[in-house]
């Protein structure tokens, strides 16, 4: 498995190096804090990812692999990243808005799928 790290980065820096997500469904607001995904060896940017943070609770935005770098683990270890900083700021609760693939990843460290939506998209939690 590859091993990743995070950089603080922004909606523009996003759609700069990833041009191809104006076309799909990640959607971003003021408040959901975006980081870059980067491999720990390579230094190579392959994806992004976002949170919405509040009190007690964490919802994970968009996470997005670049096609380039896609069925190497980056995802995995991604989610294992965002979920130790989860941890680390002492949320209670992490939520997401998944496409099936990852509905499959979430299930099977553990997570509850609360809700499926007409679009198949499944709102899933942990709970830590």
């Amino acid at each position: 498995m590859p091993a990743v790290e995070f950089e603080p980065t922004t909606h523009e820096r996003v759609m700069e190096l990833f041009p191809e997500t104006k076309q799909t469904e990640l959607v971003f607001s003021p408040s959901t804090e975006l980081y870059l995904i980067i491999d720990a060896d390579t230094s190579d940017v392959v994806g992004m990812c976002g949170f919405r943070w509040k009190a007690s609770t964490v919802t994970f935005k968009n996470a997005y692999i670049h096609p380039k770098w896609r069925n190497r683990g980056y995802n995995k270890v991604a989610l294992d990243k965002r979920i130790e900083m989860a941890r680390n700021r002492g949320v209670r609760r992490i939520d997401g808005n998944l496409t099936a693939p990852s509905a499959r990843e979430w299930a099977r460290r553990g997570a509850t799928m609360r809700k499926q939506y007409k679009n198949g998209i499944v709102l899933a939690s942990f709970y830590l």
